[in-house]
């Protein structure tokens, strides 16, 4: 899968320089390291852009919109993923909450997770048995490194391989890119995973806080939220 994703600032007076250093730290990764076939990587790539302004998005792209203030939820939310109410996969980044040197590994973040499920509908059975959300960047989120890029380093998001999810079928992969877990189904300080319990909610476990969001502790199902705004086929439109 080859998807095309647009970062859009929605009023946020943010640096462009910043924003496509994000772009190419993002397109590289995708295609370096998550894009890689399984059971290394995941086979799914982007590539990304930044908008000239809110309307300057095609009908095809993906929307990563840079939105102020903080986010919706139990807690303040710095970034998610979800879907519009024609289906389009769509990001919301917080940087009011984010530290400015560490512009990118939210946003990498979110991009690989809607990667790896667009749609917010995958569940996997982790080694212990539990249905997990299909979130590879969660269990190491506190986790990240550099990427090189013509404007210059860029911190990314680490991710769990597919190894993770299925070790038996993954002999001698590491289970993330950073090669620090060191079992299927562990948790590094700061992560976290999104159990499924026998009464259908999702639950979070692990010791992850403000990164990502997903409304874990609400009774509502993965893909609850909606957004308004999609662009009709062949139409620009604003996120915003």
């Amino acid at each position: 899968m080859h998807v095309h994703i647009v970062l859009v600032d929605c009023g946020c007076s943010l640096d462009p320089w910043s924003l496509w250093a994000v772009a190419d730290a993002a397109t590289i990764q995708t295609h370096r390291d998550f894009g890689r076939p399984p059971p290394s990587g995941y086979g799914a790539v982007a590539s990304v852009r930044v908008a000239s302004d809110p309307t300057n998005i095609y009908a095809h792209e993906w929307v990563l919109a840079y939105v102020p203030g903080p986010g919706p939820g139990p807690v303040e939310a710095i970034g998610y993923h979800d879907r519009t109410s024609s289906g389009q996969p769509l990001i919301r980044v917080f940087p009011a909450l984010e530290d400015p040197a560490m512009r990118g590994v939210v946003e990498t973040h979110e991009i690989i997770e809607a990667l790896a499920d667009p749609w917010l509908e995958k569940v996997v059975r982790d080694p212990f048995g539990r249905l997990v959300a299909f979130e590879p960047a969660d269990p190491v989120e506190a986790s990240w490194y550099p990427i090189e890029t013509r404007h210059g380093f860029v911190p990314v998001t680490n991710f769990v391989t597919p190894a993770y999810y299925q070790p038996r079928h993954c002999p001698d992969v590491p289970y993330d890119a950073l090669g620090l877990i060191r079992y299927p189904g562990e948790v590094l300080p700061g992560g976290y995973i999104t159990v499924l319990t026998p009464e259908g909610r999702w639950q979070r476990m692990g010791t992850g806080a403000l990164r990502p969001y997903r409304a874990a502790d609400a009774g509502f199902g993965r893909s609850y939220r909606r957004a308004r705004w999609h662009p009709a086929p062949g139409q620009h439109a604003s996120p915003c």
